[in-house]
């Protein structure tokens, strides 16, 4: 097996491509739509320019797109290629940014020649692909993934050749199946490479392709200094972050769901607390994952839901107001709504693996969890009220956690990139 071919294998082992639906029927219309393709005359891609730098965006909607636009701005200075899947970008990210495809036949257009199809099916050759390696994916359509991941590692290699060899490569992050073949080739050619981190890291984030990390602040320097310690790190703090939440009594419970699947104890903890915020007068609402809805939820959810609000998919971060009490287990909303001002804790068991910035939060919310497992047996805690809520250790952790927003933050991003494109 060649070097390319397990790569290119090993890439598809993490992505949103793990979570499609109908996947023989996405085959079989990929399948056809590249034998259309093939014979349209192919057109070159526009190639970025011989900037400074190109930051890769995987996800240039919502949060990333955020993310995208603030590190632009930081950047002020400095030319950059933006790069990303234009169909799928923001309106105000999309324009002048250099279009990469991404992992679906209808991102190629005429870009794909024979060539490119060629050499995808002579990689495939050269390794061993069995579905059982990749959770969620059929046989079938892992065989046609991979044909496609293997042309976008061939473009790849194009565009990166034809940049200058001191050129900086960015991204959002580095490890899916999106950004992944532009960084894995920059550092095979020698080019700089660093990665941002798009959310609270875990399992997923390791080992960074890139060379360099720009974290947000102390506790994920130490993670990851102690997970990849050949990894480069600069604390840089989040620049997408501009908005505070100044202090006030509670008033609403929001209980965040992230797809996880709950322990007995996690769910009769939440149940405990949405009983008793209901009881000292506070609104309480569930927040789904945004990629489902409140009929999505499973029974442990619902249960807890019971019949409060479903809080529909609105920007997160412009919802949060004074009076809000954010808690969930395994959501990275929790960060979020600390890093703004907003009290946050997460009830997850002691046991359950949870991303670094979490870990630190969870010791935090010990107080919280031991009184609602006590709750039965000690009345006076029902006649706490929203007190419960307040623990010093959430006012000394959020700058542990991000060291820095906004304009300080892009300073932050400003002088660490110009020191790696000196």
């Amino acid at each position: 097996m060649s070097s390319l071919a397990k790569e290119v294998a090993d890439s598809l082992k993490q992505g949103d491509h793990l979570r499609h639906r109908h996947q023989c029927l996405r085959a079989v219309v990929t399948a056809a739509v590249l034998v259309v393709l093939l014979v349209v005359p192919a057109r070159r891609p526009t190639k970025p320019v011989s900037a400074k730098l190109t930051f890769v965006l995987a996800n240039p909607v919502a949060h990333g797109a955020r993310l995208g636009a603030a590190v632009v701005e930081a950047l002020g200075g400095v030319t950059v290629n933006l790069v990303g899947d234009t169909r799928l970008a923001d309106a105000p990210l999309s324009r002048g940014m250099y279009h990469f495809p991404s992992l679906t036949v209808r991102s190629f257009g005429p870009s794909l020649s024979p060539a490119h199809l060629w050499r995808a099916l002579g990689l495939r050759r050269r390794t061993v692909l069995k579905a059982t390696h990749y959770q969620g994916l059929s046989q079938i359509y892992l065989e046609v993934l991979f044909v496609l991941q293997a042309v976008r590692y061939d473009f790849a290699h194009s565009w990166v050749s034809s940049l200058p060899k001191d050129h900086l490569w960015l991204a959002d992050f580095d490890r899916p199946a999106y950004c992944r073949p532009l960084i894995w080739q920059a550092k095979k050619l020698g080019r700089k490479t660093a990665t941002l981190v798009h959310g609270s890291p875990n399992q997923n984030y390791l080992p960074p392709v890139a060379d360099q990390v720009l974290v947000w602040g102390d506790s994920q320097l130490r993670w990851f200094r102690a997970a990849s310690p050949q990894s480069h790190c600069h604390v840089v703090g989040r620049p997408e972050i501009r908005k505070s939440v100044a202090p006030a009594p509670p008033r609403r419970l929001r209980v965040m769901h992230s797809m996880e699947r709950l322990s007995e104890t996690e769910r009769e903890s939440l149940v405990r607390l949405c009983a008793a915020a209901t009881g000292w007068g506070l609104k309480c609402s569930i927040r789904p994952h945004p990629s489902l809805s409140g009929a999505d939820l499973d029974d442990d959810w619902k249960a807890i839901a019971g019949t409060f609000r479903i809080e529909d998919g609105s920007d997160f971060w412009e919802s949060l107001i004074p009076g809000d009490i954010v808690v969930g287990i395994n959501s990275t909303a929790l960060i979020d709504a600390l890093t703004i001002g907003v009290p946050a804790l997460t009830l997850a068991d002691p046991e359950r693996e949870l991303p670094c910035d979490l870990d630190n939060l969870r010791e935090a919310s010990i107080p919280l969890r031991a009184a609602l497992l006590r709750f039965e047996r000690e009345p006076a805690l029902k006649r706490s009220g929203a007190d419960i809520f307040t623990h010093p250790g959430l006012l000394e952790l959020a700058p542990l956690l991000v060291a820095a927003t906004g304009t300080k933050a892009a300073g932050l991003v400003r002088d660490t990139v110009a020191g790696m494109v000196a």
